[in-house]
């Protein structure tokens, strides 16, 4: 899992959570579904979210000791 560099505002401002698009998620369900119905949708939907909220959570367990430290100096900067 790659590390961010807190230093870089162009990495601490990126999504912890990528978001889920109506595109993303069309897509997906024309890629992955051979019967499209109510409940085949919603477990698509599910399965995205769920791989979403997993790879949030790799990252966030990845940079959590460089996020502590980050946290830990401002909170002793005030």
């Amino acid at each position: 899992m790659e590390k961010i560099d807190f230093k870089r505002p162009s990495e601490t401002a990126q999504n912890l959570l990528e978001p889920i698009s109506f595109d993303r998620l069309l897509l997906e369900i024309e890629c992955n579904i051979k019967v499209i119905t109510p409940h085949t949708v919603r477990v698509q939907f599910e399965l995205d979210l769920r791989e979403a909220v997993q790879s949030a959570r790799d990252v966030f367990n990845a940079n959590l000791p460089g996020l502590m430290n980050v946290a830990v100096s401002t909170r002793k900067a005030l």
